[in-house]
């Protein structure tokens, strides 16, 4: 949109934090487009995915005190990141490749299926994902070729889903927006 194109402008040359509806803009496409696999589809993925990232550093520097929920986005995976978004994109992106390492290639990955609630409204996204995971995880280690993998896919979900304690309600309900930048950062 126009509006989006000169607010993108105005923080450029003026060194302001970038407007809020470039990331709303870039997550509806992701989104949108997350199952798509060519070429053309990855390049504007990591396209949006550099907005986004843009987007929040950009306020964490401008807007720290409201920001404090989240640490500036690194240039590759930090493990140090314990945002809940971020988590939940990693925890995601280690589920796909769980539901890959034991059925191959589907028709229909958890992340074409559940990519956009996921990244809203993970609770009960994610408790179905769970369970769906740990069948994954037996399935790919009765191949030897798969069960290193498989382990290691399941010690990498078990210390992701250690920063999510029961007592203080296990994994979150609804992520801000914010946090749904960082899930498909973290993804």
């Amino acid at each position: 949109s126009p509006t989006i194109e000169e607010g993108l402008m105005r923080a450029g040359l003026t060194n302001a934090p970038f407007p809020e509806q470039a990331l709303q803009c870039a997550l509806q496409r992701m989104r949108a487009e997350i199952g798509d696999s060519e070429w053309s589809d990855l390049a504007r993925r990591d396209a949006r995915a550099a907005l986004i990232k843009a987007v929040l550093n950009r306020r964490k520097r401008f807007h720290p005190h409201t920001t404090s929920h989240y640490q500036e986005v690194q240039p590759h995976m930090d493990p140090a990141n314990t945002s809940p978004g971020y988590l939940l994109g990693r925890l995601m992106a280690v589920l796909e490749r769980l539901q890959q390492a034991a059925i191959g290639d589907p028709n229909a990955s958890v992340v074409d299926r559940y990519f956009a609630t996921a990244s809203a409204a993970p609770r009960g996204v994610f408790i179905r994902l769970l369970k769906l995971a740990r069948k994954h995880a037996r399935k790919a280690g009765d191949d030897p070729r798969g069960r290193a993998l498989a382990v290691y896919l399941e010690k990498e979900m078990d210390a992701i889903l250690s920063h999510f304690q029961p007592v203080e309600q296990g994994i979150p309900a609804t992520l801000t927006l914010e946090e749904q930048g960082l899930f498909v950062l973290g993804y």
